[in-house]
C-alpha cells in the first residue's frame, strides 16, 4: 500500500507466537506441590536466595527454569531444583521474574502468576497492575 509515495507495510499478528505457546504449555494443578519459577537473566541469584530463605517452611518443591543465557550455577537441594523441560509436570503456581517481559505475556494470555517484588530492585511491572487479579505479588 502506498501513502503519498511512502510505502507502508502492514504487519499481521503472528498466531504461532513462541512465548504464547511457551506459556500455554505450563500445566496448572492447584493440588500439586510443585512451583515453577521462571527467572530472568540477572535475577536468578535473588530468586534462589528468596526461595531458600523465605519458603523453607512450606512443603513445596521449587523448580527453577533459568533464562537461556543464564550461566548461574547453584547447588540443587531437596526443595530447589533446576529444570530444563517442564512439560511433564503440573504446577500449583508460577513465579515469574519481575525483570522480564513474561508478566505481560502471561497477562495477554489471561493466565494467573506470581511475581516477587524485591524492595531493593526496580520492579518493571507497572504499578497500575497492582490491583489486577491475575498477578500475586510476593514480598
Amino acid at each position: 500500500m502506498k501513502y503519498k509515495d511512502v510505502e507502508i507495510n502492514i504487519l499481521k499478528e503472528n498466531k504461532n507466537n513462541k512465548k504464547t505457546n511457551f506459556i500455554n504449555d505450563i500445566k496448572i494443578d492447584k493440588n500439586s506441590n510443585k512451583i515453577l519459577v521462571l527467572t530472568g537473566l540477572h535475577d536468578v541469584k535473588d530468586l534462589y536466595y528468596y526461595i531458600k530463605n523465605s519458603c523453607n517452611n512450606d512443603n513445596k518443591i521449587y523448580y527453577l527454569k533459568l533464562h537461556p543465557k543464564s550461566k548461574y550455577n547453584f547447588t540443587q537441594e531437596k526443595k530447589i531444583k533446576k529444570i530444563n523441560n517442564f512439560k511433564q509436570f503440573s504446577f500449583a503456581d508460577v513465579i515469574v521474574s519481575q525483570n522480564s517481559s513474561l508478566p505481560y505475556d502471561f497477562l495477554s494470555s489471561n493466565r494467573c502468576f506470581s511475581s516477587v517484588d524485591f524492595d531493593y530492585k526496580q520492579n518493571y511491572i507497572s504499578s497500575s497492575l497492582n490491583k489486577n487479579k491475575k498477578i500475586n505479588f510476593l514480598k
